[in-house]
């Protein structure tokens, strides 16, 4: 253990626990940590990427890669990580899309009806900076993003097709059936 500037124990770098993962070649993720991979991936996107950004391309590789170098404190992998990055980065969009989706929430009533644009701007929560908020609300009341919304809303009327899986991923439900009934 060693000291920090704040007078608190901090663990030394080799005795931090790291989740171990299976890469495979198409970027599918196996392994112990593959739930805690998600997760982190998830809260570190929420905690550090600044929600006025339109969309995950857009965001400053400054960003990027601090959630990189975070992640690689956390986990190892079965292949180098300058291997794995271009493999498990491009999961990254839909943790963006997520926590933009959860924020939509905030800025809607109760039948899911957006509020008007200036009652959305006092709904920030108090952990989002106040200009990164007013760059979110100012995206999601453009005109295009209106429009794109309601042919959104049509095409999921018009379809049929349900998600069955919940919360767990398709090749986490294939290691499962495979457990249970090998071969």
């Amino acid at each position: 253990m060693s000291s920090n500037p704040s007078g608190t124990q901090a663990a030394s770098p080799s005795k931090v626990k790291k989740y171990s993962l299976h890469i495979e070649a198409n970027g599918v993720i196996r392994g112990e940590g593959e739930a805690k991979w998600s997760s982190k991936c998830g809260k570190l996107i929420r905690a550090h990427i600044p929600i006025g950004y339109n969309d995950w391309r857009s965001v400053d590789k400054v960003y990027k890669d601090a959630i990189w170098n975070s992640l690689m404190a956390k986990f190892e992998f079965n292949i180098d990580p300058i291997l794995a990055r271009p493999l498990l980065e491009p999961k990254f969009p839909q943790f963006f899309r997520t926590v933009k989706y959860h924020l939509r929430g905030t800025i809607k009533d109760k039948e899911g009806i957006y509020l008007p644009k200036p009652l959305a701007l006092s709904q920030c929560p108090d952990d989002i900076d106040k200009i990164w908020w007013e760059q979110f609300i100012a995206n999601e009341y453009a005109p295009k993003k209106i429009e794109q919304r309601k042919k959104n809303a049509k095409n999921k009327a018009q379809s049929k097709i349900t998600h069955t899986l919940g919360r767990k991923s398709y090749n986490r439900v294939y290691e499962e059936l495979e457990e249970e009934h090998p071969g």
